[in-house]
This record gives C-alpha cells, structure tokens and sequence, in this order.
C-alpha cells in the first residue's frame, strides 16, 4: 500500500521532531521516534514496505519488528485521516 499525507494537515520539524497540528481537534501531535521516521518518510507518496525497510536499516531492527511498529501506525494515522492511501 501506498501512503501520503492528508495535505489538510499540517506539520513542521521543531528541534529534530515532527509536530502535528489538528485542525479539528486544535492541539498539537508530537510524535515518537518511530512515529517521528514514519511521518518523515510520507512528505511523497511511499510503500508501507520501503518504510519498514529504512526504519528496519536506519535502527539496525529486525524487519519483523518494524513491519508490527510502522503497520499499528499506518492503522491508527490512516484511522484519524493523517495519512492517506496515495
């Protein structure tokens, strides 16, 4: 599956992290480290499966550890209409 940000939602790197500002909920997201991977990795549309692969080379991670860590948060971003399928 392909991903992309929703471009309704806006973000911007502060000090090395990602924040996220809902409009609908009027608070600001600040992401975790793997999160933080994630939301970079989709500024253009991208496989699910090129994201686990860098996350996975990027933290020296078995696969199968980043493909649980990186498709919970596909879940749960696509779920809240952060990311979108490209």
């Amino acid at each position: 599956m392909k991903l992309r940000r929703n471009p309704s939602v806006y973000s911007k790197k502060v000090d090395g992290k990602w924040l996220i500002l809902e409009p609908d909920k009027q608070h600001i997201r600040e992401l975790n480290e793997t999160a933080d991977f994630v939301w970079g990795a989709t500024q253009k549309p991208i496989e699910v499966s090129t994201i686990i692969k860098r996350l996975a080379k990027a933290y020296l991670l078995p696969p199968e550890q980043c493909k649980k860590d990186v498709e919970e948060f596909v879940r749960r971003y696509l779920r809240e209409k952060l990311l979108l399928p490209a």
